[in-house]
């Protein structure tokens, strides 16, 4: 379908929108998802200095912004969720066996501290109260730049052990125990999840320089029905004992890092994504759209106009695992400020001042 803007001076009517749509049929019952195309272009709001300028759609729509980024972007957000609802918020045992000893001698030593500590309490032994928990209580004494650095070392130390040490290690317990006792995934699985771009460009020179504003938008959905085929294998991979891949991403040291600029453990889990589960009837959605302000800044005419492209396509069949990119810079947590000095601080050696 094609539809004809406002005339010019002279009667001239261009073609200022276009609906495009492709569907198709099925029998009764009308139970099953089905392939869909639709794409709208169209230029509205336009305005020139000149009564005889018009635009067409096929000058008026540019194809210079590249949407496939913020699309996989907003895929692998939305393939993600639809995981996690899948499986739940997984546990890691194969991760806390490799780790059991580490973790045993740790809590081992701060139960044997925190004994120690109540026991000098109970006496009014402040000095060694004091002592066990890191705390100097000399008085009349100027902190030096090294023991300064040495408490702070103590103090990250002991926010990582009980960030990567004890706090994991409480979880897993409790996630094992949901697990355990919950329910299995919904009969229907639906997620979905967006991704918002701008972009602007500057072509010509002289009378046809021209800039053009690109507001973009990539929303992706998937939907499935859910059908557990095999439900100890589901437990297990729930459990985290079916992927080997996450398992040694999780014992190197410092992996959780690359989780903070890319989508490493997603990607790694989509190896193994729908263990003991069966995907009846899985659709996904893509739906993007590109608005555009044109203006010739420098042009007599001054003419300018808002342009706008929309693509909405619905998928059948398997859904395709996410593609490993890097993440957008977010603003740095607490949480994660916390760490990373920490590990900062555990990198710089004792008796070794950096001033």
């Amino acid at each position: 379908m094609t539809l004809k803007g406002p005339p010019n001076s002279f009667g001239a009517k261009p073609d200022h929108l276009t609906i495009y749509r492709q569907w198709y049929r099925q029998k009764k019952p009308y139970n099953l998802p089905l392939p869909y195309d639709m794409g709208i272009s169209r230029i509205w709001n336009y305005e020139s200095n000149d009564p005889v300028t018009v635009k067409e759609i096929s000058t008026g729509i540019s194809a210079d912004f590249d949407l496939t980024p913020l699309g996989e972007e907003a895929y692998n957000r939305a393939y993600a969720k639809f995981t996690e609802q899948v499986h739940g918020e997984q546990a890691q045992l194969a991760v806390s066996w490799l780790e059991r000893q580490k973790t045993l001698d740790m809590m081992a030593k701060r139960l044997i501290q925190t004994r120690k500590l109540v026991r000098a309490l109970r006496h009014f032994e402040w000095d060694e109260a004091a002592k066990l928990v890191g705390f100097n209580r000399s008085k009349g004494r100027v902190v030096t730049p090294p023991e300064w650095r040495t408490s702070a070392n103590k103090s990250g130390g002991a926010f990582l052990e009980f960030h990567f040490g004890w706090a994991p290690t409480i979880k897993e317990v409790m996630r094992c125990v949901d697990l355990l006792s919950g329910d299995w995934p919904k009969p229907r699985i639906r997620s979905r999840a967006a991704v918002t771009g701008f972009h602007r460009t500057f072509t010509g020179s002289g009378f046809s320089a021209k800039s053009v504003e690109f507001h973009t938008s990539c929303k992706r959905g998937l939907q499935a029905e859910i059908k557990v085929s095999d439900p100890n294998l589901l437990l297990a991979d729930q459990m985290g004992l079916v992927n080997p891949l996450t398992t040694v991403n999780e014992v190197i040291p410092y992996s959780f890092l690359v989780d903070w600029v890319a989508n490493l453990s997603d990607y790694l889990e989509s190896f193994y994504p729908f263990t003991g589960v069966t995907l009846v009837n899985p659709v996904r959605v893509n739906y993007n759209i590109s608005r555009q302000f044109h203006f010739y800044f420098q042009h007599p005419s001054r003419e300018r106009w808002w342009s706008e492209q929309v693509g909405v396509t619905r998928i059948t069949g398997s859904f395709p695992g996410p593609t490993l990119r890097l993440r957008r810079l977010k603003p740095l947590s607490v949480t994660r400020a916390a760490t990373a000095a920490s590990l900062l601080l555990q990198q710089v050696r004792r008796g070794k001042a950096p001033w």
